[in-house]
């Protein structure tokens, strides 16, 4: 799905849960084949905004950061559920910059919401979400 002012292509898919109602805006990668080469062992296909999120994780590309939060901004004010405030999932891997909780800083700005950054706490080691069978 293409929004008329969005800056990259999203496939909005319903998460399932014990939630009310839950979204991911799209898969991060397509495809990952393996090369053979030692520097570069994957070549791997993203779809548009796995495509931005990598950039932001891996290249720390504040343009990427302005992209997602307006895709994402525009998604849940379509949506329109009734938050108060974004809840960032803590990360897996300790970073210098956490992009998930730049994302939710900038998208409750986007959307004039608060952010509970310490609302979800881990109890224990998770591997990354990449990392984890589909």
């Amino acid at each position: 799905m293409l929004n008329s002012l969005s800056v990259a292509a999203i496939n909005p898919m319903k998460l399932k849960g014990l939630w009310i109602d839950g979204y991911v805006l799209d898969f991060h990668s397509i495809s990952s084949t393996p090369t053979g080469d030692p520097y570069h062992p994957f070549d791997t296909k993203r779809t548009e905004l796995g495509e931005l999120v990598y950039r932001l994780k891996y290249r720390v590309d504040a343009g990427a950061l302005a992209d997602i939060v307006q895709i994402a901004g525009e998604f849940v004010k379509k949506w329109n559920p009734p938050v108060e405030c974004i809840v960032p999932a803590p990360p897996s891997l300790q970073r210098k910059s956490q992009p998930v909780v730049e994302i939710t800083r900038e998208l409750a700005k986007y959307l004039d919401l608060i952010t509970c950054e310490n609302a979800v706490a881990k109890v224990h080691t998770t591997p990354q979400m990449k990392n984890v069978p589909v």
